[in-house]
């Protein structure tokens, strides 16, 4: 049965900054940033030890949705041990319209044996992302057993809707004493926002007049 849980807001965030403040940030393969629709996504990062962002990479998520596809490249099959990432971007609204409401996240994360996947979720609204500067919004803990997937379906963040957020989440691949394997090379994390209002065209302003008049002239006739 796959795990996901939605913390309150707070929790699992000192295990995160802990993890970067420890290991500095790396350069990674993407672009700086990039525009999909109204929304522009930047200040990507990965912090690890032992060289692991060294294959991480990451692009726009294909086919059209707001969200950055990341490939964390985890591999992991030696007992007792993890491979951990801590990986980030910031999304913002092109012209600060508060439009950003929900986020899910989805990867081809795959375990055996001993194996597990975790990913550990933060939504903020600042870059520091801590109890003390910041308002986040809760973490999402998520644990893969086998055969493989760690989803998250489309949930609402409190407090939304927002002009721009700050992700961070941190990804582990672990194998206890059994042998296993626990591997991701995708994840998708996607925001999704509120329908834009659409004003309508004169001519249907004009159309639903006359349909009133029309309807008022019905009912006088029916009196009469």
């Amino acid at each position: 049965m796959k795990k996901a849980t939605l913390y309150a807001a707070g929790i699992a965030v000192a295990a995160l900054t802990a993890l970067a403040a420890v290991q500095p940030a790396h350069a990674i393969t993407g672009p700086a940033s990039f525009v999909i629709g109204d929304k522009l996504f930047d200040s990507f990062s990965c912090s690890a030890a032992g060289g692991l962002c060294d294959n991480v990479s990451y692009e726009p998520v294909p086919g059209g949705p707001f969200g950055v596809r990341f490939n964390p490249a985890l591999n992991n099959t030696t007992p007792n041990t993890t491979e951990d990432i801590l990986l980030g971007f910031h999304v913002s609204v092109i012209g600060g319209a508060a439009s950003i409401t929900d986020f899910l996240l989805s990867s081809n994360a795959a375990t055996s044996g001993s194996g597990t996947v975790t990913d550990t979720l933060e939504v903020c609204t600042n870059a520091i992302c801590s109890p003390a500067s910041a308002i986040v919004l809760g973490s999402l803990v998520l644990t893969a057993p086998p055969p493989n997937g760690v989803n998250f379906p489309d949930t609402f963040i409190p407090g939304g809707p927002y002009s721009e957020l700050w992700v961070f989440d941190d990804v582990g691949a672990t194998v206890g004493d059994a042998p296993g394997t626990a591997a991701i090379s995708r994840l998708d994390k996607i925001v999704t926002q509120l329908p834009p209002i659409q004003a309508p065209e004169p001519a249907s302003l004009a159309m639903l007049g006359g349909a009133l008049i029309g309807f008022g002239i019905l009912r006088r006739r029916k009196r009469t």
